[in-house]
C-alpha cells in the first residue's frame, strides 16, 4: 500500500452499478470511505461528497484511457463528473 504525502484534502470517487464508492484523505490520513446508494442522480452523490469533504482535488478514472474496459455509459459519467467537479 502506497502512503499519500499530499497534504491536500483528496476525495476519489469510482462509480458503478449500484453506486459511487469513495475515499477520503486530508494530509495524507484517509479519514473516511464507503458507498453512497445510486439514485439516479450521481452528480448530486458527487456534490455531496465534495461539500462534505471539501476537497481540494477530486481522483477519478480517465474514461479515454486506453486500456479503459468501462462500458460506454460509465465512460460518459466519468466525463460528466470531470466537467461538474472542474466547474465547482
Amino acid at each position: 500500500m502506497t502512503q499519500i504525502s499530499d497534504q491536500r484534502s483528496i476525495v476519489g470517487v469510482d462509480p458503478g452499478s449500484r453506486g459511487l464508492a469513495f475515499v477520503f484523505f486530508e494530509r495524507g490520513t484517509l479519514l473516511d470511505w464507503g458507498t453512497r446508494r445510486r439514485d439516479g442522480d450521481e452528480l448530486a452523490l458527487l456534490d455531496q461528497l465534495l461539500d462534505r469533504c471539501n476537497a481540494e482535488v477530486l481522483v477519478i478514472e480517465d474514461p479515454d484511457a486506453p486500456r479503459s474496459e468501462r462500458r460506454p455509459r460509465m465512460r460518459h459519467l466519468l466525463r460528466l463528473m470531470a466537467r461538474h467537479a472542474a466547474e465547482r
